[in-house]
């Protein structure tokens, strides 16, 4: 006897890369994404019994999500991730979401309004879908650069079936 279960990821993935033109000694303190709409979701819980994936996930919402992850930076890219519940019904080039920073204690001068296109893709981006990787990167020299790379569909559905 065998049952089969289905995996399916609820959640949506923001990946900042960050790198240094040059070596030095900078620490990212802080990572803070902002949504002036308030639908941000950085705590709660899931019920994995629920029949529909909208209302497995409940939890306040809210207009940031932060990160401390005190890590060294250099001149060889860094990952740093935000794993939220998606958020529908965006409008990112009204300027709805921005990523800001915190080196060394010290708040960035600048602020980053997450595009509403990635390179490589044609599509505008009206929502953060369940199961999607969005990526940033950010070099820091005297000046910040900031860019969309793209969008991956890396948490599919898989299917594993388990003897019982």
């Amino acid at each position: 006897l065998s049952r089969t279960l289905a995996f399916q990821h609820l959640m949506t993935c923001l990946e900042v890369r960050i790198q240094c033109r040059f070596d030095g000694s900078i620490s990212l303190t802080s990572m803070t994404l902002t949504d002036s709409k308030g639908r941000l979701v950085a705590s709660g819980t899931f019920d994995c019994t629920a029949e529909d994936l909208d209302d497995a996930l409940s939890g306040a919402e809210g207009n940031m999500i932060k990160i401390e992850p005190k890590k060294g930076l250099s001149r060889t890219p860094t990952s740093f991730y935000i794993i939220m519940p998606p958020v529908k019904d965006l409008d990112l080039a009204s300027k709805e979401m921005k990523l800001s920073f915190v080196f060394n204690g010290i708040s960035a001068e600048t602020e980053f309004y997450l595009p509403a296109t990635m390179d490589g893709v044609s599509q505008t981006i009206d929502a953060f879908q369940r199961g999607y990787k969005y990526i940033y990167e950010l070099t820091l020299d005297n000046t910040m650069d900031f860019h969309p790379v793209g969008v991956e569909q890396q948490w599919t559905t898989e299917i594993i079936s388990l003897p019982i």
